[in-house]
């Protein structure tokens, strides 16, 4: 299978995010051109699924997996749940900050990934996870499960925390995965997602 692999840009005054460096470093090797990289995406409700739906109109993939940093987490985690709600805690990147509001107004409470993440399994490195927040990441996370229900794809998200390397002040005390365990991760997660058939 043929996936579509993006990232977020830094938020909050941050000058990094866990889910761009890891998807830099996953550019890197070669997916015998099974990964396309797109990003990384604007941390807005505005643009983040816009700029992404653009780019699947000419993309031939069987599949999207978008990375995101969550920074209270220890472990990957592999997302199975979009919430159809956004109750944004801090603005995204263009100072807007909704909140108690639906997705799609019409549609229903959740969409549930068609990843089989329980074959899987898990480990030290990641987990099943059942919420991705109420933030851009589950914003985004929604929007792709509508998008892979309606044409017959897969679509998930994975959370990452954060990295030993991210030195901003705002991270001190907070949970880390060294940088190469969470890159060689994601890149098994990915090796799982490619031989789908």
């Amino acid at each position: 299978m043929k996936w579509l692999v993006t990232c977020f840009e830094p938020f909050d005054h941050a000058h990094s995010n866990s889910s761009e460096m890891v998807w830099q470093e996953l550019k890197k090797r070669d997916w015998g051109g099974e990964c396309v990289f797109l990003g990384p995406l604007p941390v807005t409700f505005g643009d983040s699924w816009t700029v992404l739906k653009e780019f699947l109109k000419d993309a031939d993939v069987d599949g999207v997996l978008a990375l995101g940093q969550a920074e209270s987490r220890a472990k990957i985690s592999l997302e199975c749940v979009g919430l159809n709600w956004i109750d944004a805690r801090i603005p995204d990147n263009a100072g807007v900050r909704p909140t108690m509001a639906a997705i799609t107004p019409a549609g229903p409470a959740a969409l549930r990934s068609a990843i089989p993440w329980a074959e899987l399994g898990e480990n030290e490195f990641w987990q099943r996870s059942y919420s991705a927040g109420t933030y851009v990441c589950n914003f985004l996370l929604f929007r792709i499960l509508e998008w892979a229900e309606a044409q017959g794809k897969l679509g998930g998200f994975v959370h990452i925390p954060l990295l030993q390397s991210q030195t901003e002040a705002q991270f001190i005390g907070l949970p880390r995965m060294r940088d190469s365990d969470a890159a060689n991760a994601v890149a098994r997660i990915l090796d799982f997602l490619r031989r789908r058939s």
